[in-house]
Parts: C-alpha cells; sequence; structure tokens
C-alpha cells in the first residue's frame, strides 16, 4: 500500500506538472503600431491553438499505469473504510473512472474549451481590426475620404453661417425666411455631421489603442479560465469523491464570426467659395442643398466606429 501510494505521489505530481499552462505572458507591444498589434493578435491565436492542441495531446497520454495508480492510490485511501475497507483493487477501480474528472479539472478539456475560445476571441479581434489595416489600400482611401468630407463640413458650414448672417437682415419675404430657417436646419445638420466625422477619425487614429486592449482583455479571461491550482494530496481527495458522487461539467465553444466588410469610402464635394460680400438668397439655396448632401453621406457610414465596436465585442463571445 505504501508503495502504491508513493507512485501515486509521483503520478499526481505529473499531473500537477503537466497542468500549468502552456502560453507565456503576453508580451508587450506598442499600441500606437497598429501593425505591429495585428501581429500580436495572430501570434496569440496560434499560442492557443498550440496550447488547445497540446493539452488534447496530454489527455490522450493520461492511459498509463502510473498515472492509474496516481489516481488509485487516493482512491484506496479514501475508500479504505466501511465496506471498502482494505480492497485496493476497488480504490483503483473508482481511481480510474475518477481520471476523467481530474483530467477535465486539472489540464484537460476545460483548459482545452478555454484556449480554443480564446482562439475563436483572437481571430474575431483580427478580422475587425481588418478594418483599420494600413497596408490595404481601401482602408487608406476610407480614411482620407473621411478626412476630406470632415474639412468640406468644416468649410461648408462656416460659408452658409456666414451667408445666414448677412443675409437675415432688414426686410424678409416669407420665402426669404424660408431659405433662412433651411439653411440653419442643415448647418445643425451639418454640425452633428462633422462630430460623426471625428468621431470616425479618431477611432481610426486610436484603434491599435483599442485592439491592444481588447487583446489583453482576452488574455485575461484566457489565463483565468485555464488557471488551475496545483493538485495535491487533499485536492485529489476531493477530486475523486466528488466522482464518487457523480458531479461534472462541461463548455461549449462559441462559433466562429463572420469576417468584417471594409466599408466603401465616403464621398463628398468641397465648399463652392461663395464670396458672402455678392451670396444670394439662391446662392444660400444652393449651399444648404450641398450641405445637406455630405451631411447625409458623412452620416450613413461609420467603418472605424463600428469596426471598433465589433472589435470590443469580441472579448465577450462565449460569455
Amino acid at each position: 500500500m505504501s508503495r502504491i501510494c508513493r507512485l501515486g505521489v509521483y503520478g499526481l505530481l505529473a499531473i500537477t506538472m503537466t497542468g500549468c499552462s502552456s502560453v507565456q505572458p503576453l508580451p508587450y507591444t506598442d499600441p500606437s503600431k497598429l501593425p505591429d498589434v495585428l501581429k500580436a493578435v495572430t501570434a496569440r491565436q496560434s499560442d492557443y491553438l498550440n496550447a488547445a492542441s497540446k493539452f488534447q495531446y496530454s489527455t490522450a497520454a493520461y492511459d498509463v499505469p502510473i498515472v492509474l495508480l496516481a489516481i488509485g492510490s487516493v482512491a484506496a485511501a479514501v475508500f479504505s473504510h466501511g465496506a471498502a475497507r482494505g480492497n485496493l483493487l476497488a480504490g483503483i477501480g473508482i481511481g480510474a473512472g475518477g481520471l476523467t474528472l481530474v483530467s477535465n479539472t486539472v489540464n484537460a478539456q476545460a483548459k482545452i474549451d478555454a484556449y480554443r475560445l480564446g482562439s475563436v476571441q483572437t481571430s474575431c479581434l483580427y478580422l475587425a481590426a481588418l478594418a483599420f489595416d494600413p497596408g490595404d489600400a481601401g482602408v487608406n482611401n476610407t480614411f482620407s475620404s473621411i478626412k476630406s468630407a470632415s474639412d468640406n463640413l468644416n468649410s461648408q458650414i462656416a460659408e452658409i453661417s456666414a451667408a445666414i448672417q448677412k443675409l437675415n437682415t432688414g426686410t424678409l419675404t416669407d420665402t426669404d425666411k424660408k431659405i433662412i430657417s433651411n439653411a440653419e436646419t442643415a448647418v445643425s445638420l451639418g454640425q452633428t455631421a462633422l462630430a460623426s466625422s471625428k468621431a470616425e477619425i479618431t477611432a481610426y487614429n486610436q484603434s491599435g489603442a483599442s485592439i491592444w486592449n481588447t487583446l489583453n482583455q482576452i488574455d485575461a479571461r484566457v489565463y483565468a479560465a485555464t488557471k488551475g491550482a496545483l493538485v495535491n494530496w487533499s485536492s485529489a481527495v476531493a477530486l475523486v469523491t466528488q466522482y464518487s458522487a457523480g458531479q461534472g461539467a462541461g463548455a461549449q465553444v462559441a462559433p466562429a464570426p463572420a469576417p468584417v466588410p471594409v466599408p466603401a469610402p465616403v464621398g463628398g464635394g468641397a465648399a463652392r467659395g461663395f464670396t458672402v460680400s455678392t451670396v444670394d438668397f439662391d446662392d444660400l439655396q444652393t449651399m444648404t442643398t450641398d450641405l445637406n448632401t455630405l451631411s447625409a453621406s458623412v452620416q450613413a457610414q461609420k467603418p472605424f466606429s463600428l469596426a471598433t465596436t465589433k472589435a470590443v465585442a469580441c472579448a465577450s463571445i462565449g460569455s
């Protein structure tokens, strides 16, 4: 019995050693360098897949006598009272069944599922992050278009505001008042669109930090899910006892998300360059139409803020 127990302790030590996480801490990456952040995301996904494969292999390798004896020795001690007292074979038999529970709890299915989920989440994050990829000509064109539209909004709002101030004097006809009212509404909508365009520019400029922060959140959750207590005699006893009561648990891996499409560039015309001193109500109507068109175009597309939202949501897949 003492020899069996000694072998059991050695076996438990082997389980403890293989139960440690195989993924190293996430190396620091400069968030201001998006290409490096994208590489960090793909590298971490590879780490998770490799770790899942390693634990899958370890699970298959558990069916060896030393592990059976390790669990069996614990089970023999647990069931060495009452009807099973002195029956070492009964303890080993129950321990063999308990091997599944120990594997799941210490270093098998729960950790495999956690690493697989981390792989799904980082895959989702990478796809969302491609909407910011500085190496993609389409992304660069979209960003340039938004910046240009933002500048044009600024110019057109300034022009039309100056025209309103000039024309909104003296005796005005009902038609004139209507034109001015429409222009004022266009300015208000333009300011809202301008704020939207600035939000897109900010989302693009801060994309590296956003993706990096989300990657860290994913990694912290994977670490928490795969971190396990060291297996000692008392914990092994608890595991076998728990198994004998018929308790167990499982986990599900979320499906991979659909790719994130890169939106088409935003269009927008430049300010017409009206001279305030000669502007008339016909000019103001034209300016109002131009501003409304540009505002609607800018408001219709939010490529970078949407991609940011999708990227952040990747950390919540499966939770």
